[in-house]
């Protein structure tokens, strides 16, 4: 399989997506917590990389973004209601996923970031999954931005990275927050939220848990979470 992979080429590393990894998105809502079958799942694609060094990565979402997202995108409102009915909000996280993907592959590191702090972390995160050294010349590093900065804020930014390139990971960031509080597009950074059932203190309630569960995660071994550089 590594041969089809690679062919002739001497790579010494691949990086491999693909969003229904986890399972597919109606799966996800079959059990008690978000993506019940993921530990198994991904442990049978691991055990084809038994003679290699893998490393599993995921992006997570504020669960409240992401099952808005899954009831307006797909056909299977009835199958997140009945789970909406059956786990109350305040058992809604992440926490638990990853914990059941870390008990199935407890030898396989585990890299996570939040998808909402992508636009300021995303050299770091490039470096992670490449394996590059601090420092090394990348492209695309701004690409989260794209669709959230107006054009002319793009092209700014573009120009402000180009002819003088932050001199850190927490200069860069600065500058990303900089760009986006000034030329953000406000629909794109602060997203409708609408969950049957759901208010706004629902919605609190459920991102903070979200940003406690990232910060328990990080606690763990095996388990290392990309994140700003702290005020």
């Amino acid at each position: 399989m590594l041969t089809r992979v690679f062919g002739r080429n001497r790579s010494h590393r691949a990086l491999l997506a693909d969003d229904r990894l986890a399972s597919p998105l109606r799966s996800a809502f079959d059990g008690s917590f978000l993506y019940p079958s993921i530990g198994e799942r991904v442990r049978q694609f691991a055990e084809l990389f038994y003679s290699s060094k893998l490393q599993i990565s995921l992006s997570l979402l504020n669960p409240a973004a992401f099952i808005h997202y899954a009831l307006v995108t797909s056909s299977t409102s009835k199958h997140i209601e009945k789970f909406l009915g059956r786990v109350p909000p305040e058992a809604i996280g992440w926490y638990d996923t990853v914990m059941s993907l870390k008990a199935a592959n407890p030898d396989v590191p585990i890299v996570l970031w939040a998808e909402e702090d992508a636009p300021f972390i995303w050299p770091r995160v490039l470096r992670k999954l490449a394996y590059l050294p601090e420092g090394t010349p990348l492209n695309g590093y701004h690409a989260p931005l794209i669709p959230l900065l107006e054009d002319e804020g793009l092209a700014r930014l573009q120009d402000h990275l180009k002819n003088a390139p932050p001199p850190s990971d927490e200069a860069f960031e600065e500058v990303i927050s900089d760009y986006l509080e000034k030329f953000g597009m406000v629909e794109k950074l602060s997203p409708r939220c609408e969950i049957p059932g759901w208010d706004d203190r629902i919605i609190a309630d459920v991102t903070a848990r979200y940003e406690e569960d990232l910060e328990r995660l990080a606690q763990e071994d095996g388990i290392e979470v990309i994140a700003p550089t702290p005020l």
